[in-house]
């Protein structure tokens, strides 16, 4: 289900995404200047920009914050500067509730700005598999990747579409867990039997590093860690040993 969810999040992005491109083709090939964006799609090109127009939407948050961060953690730079703007919201009286992987948990960066986050009375949970990034401001503004790269951003204020995203968001909340439930030790566990899955299913290593937010490298650690943990040689045997002690 989550698989087909996140599909379809990313089709829609491409479809808003593409929708734009022929606008303003369209706009060309008629000979005036481009239009100013409309119908409630908007690319924005740039890392710079991208920033300035989340910040800018989250600046005017009254209500309600979504947000959900790809990858297993943030750098401590984009930390401070998040942490700094997202307390605002919350002065306002904004609700706020975040998403990250369960690999987030081992980063000291991130589990500080939880600490304070949460603090300020922020929520924030934690899920064992890759999403893209997506932020929702007051369910009247959604912001997705428009490239795999992260250099483009589609921000989106149909109102149809934004409530597609956010409903995406509260179902993948239900299944998540509260990020302060775990001891960092235990997180291991709903990690592993995540990797023992995807074996499985066949998926590559460098896959299965993508959707755990880690690098290969850091992959292949875990991989010999776990190995070793378990007193197995294979990826074979380490699946039926974590399946027979589950």
């Amino acid at each position: 289900m989550l698989r087909y969810l996140r599909s379809q999040v990313e089709q829609a992005a491409r479809a808003l995404q593409e929708m734009e491109s022929r606008l303003v083709a369209i706009d060309h090939v008629q000979g005036a200047p481009p239009a100013e964006p409309s119908g409630g799609v908007e690319v924005v090109e740039g890392f710079e920009d991208i920033d300035r127009r989340v910040g800018e939407a989250i600046g005017r948050c009254r209500e309600e914050l979504l947000t959900a961060q790809a990858g297993g953690s943030r750098d401590g730079e984009t930390l401070r500067v998040a942490l700094a703007r997202d307390r605002l919201a919350l002065a306002r009286g904004a609700s706020m509730r975040t998403l990250y992987q369960h690999t987030a948990r081992h980063d000291a960066a991130t589990v500080a700005y939880v600490d304070e986050i949460t603090a300020a009375g922020a929520q924030v949970r934690t899920f064992d598999e890759f999403f893209n990034r997506l932020i929702i401001v007051d369910r009247r503004t959604a912001f997705v990747p428009g490239s795999p790269d992260g250099a483009t951003a589609v921000e989106v204020t149909v109102p149809a579409v934004v409530r597609y995203l956010a409903d995406i968001f509260d179902r993948v909340w239900q299944r998540s867990d509260p990020f302060a439930a775990y001891a960092t030790r235990n997180i291991t566990t709903p990690v592993q039997n995540r990797i023992v899955r995807m074996l499985i299913d066949g998926e590559t290593g460098t896959v299965i590093a993508k959707r755990l937010g880690i690098s290969d490298r850091t992959f292949a650690k875990r991989m010999a860690r776990m190995k070793s943990d378990y007193g197995v040689l294979t990826n074979f045997q380490l699946g039926y040993e974590i399946g027979r002690r589950s």
